[in-house]
């Protein structure tokens, strides 16, 4: 289990699976309607492209998440060797909802 980092952090296997993810990722997950050993809900997974292309190009990417009044920036890392993408949160912000309008986001 993943604990070090007062952030997110999520593992997702390339069929879409959680295979990991730290305690400060479990509301994420409950949003998400998913838990760890699930798939992550194919309308969620659309939401967001840069893990599609992650996986696709097996490039770094990064991706900023809404989940209430909260905008997580992640970055997305494959690990194709080790058969994961890791989702790491690196900064969480408080905002307005004025302020993230027009932003692309999962709900």
């Amino acid at each position: 289990m993943i604990t070090a980092s007062s952030l997110p952090i999520i593992k997702i296997n390339y069929d879409h699976q959680i295979i990991d993810a730290n305690l400060n990722a479990l509301p994420i997950l409950a949003n998400w309607c998913c838990t760890k050993g699930s798939n992550i809900p194919e309308a969620v997974f659309s939401k967001i492209p840069s893990l599609e292309i992650a996986m696709k190009t097996n490039t770094d990417r990064e991706c900023k998440l809404k989940f209430g009044d909260t905008i997580i920036s992640f970055d997305i890392i494959p690990f194709m060797e080790g058969g994961y993408i890791g989702l790491y949160g690196y900064k969480a912000e408080q905002v307005e909802v004025a302020s993230y309008k027009g932003l692309r986001v999962a709900v």
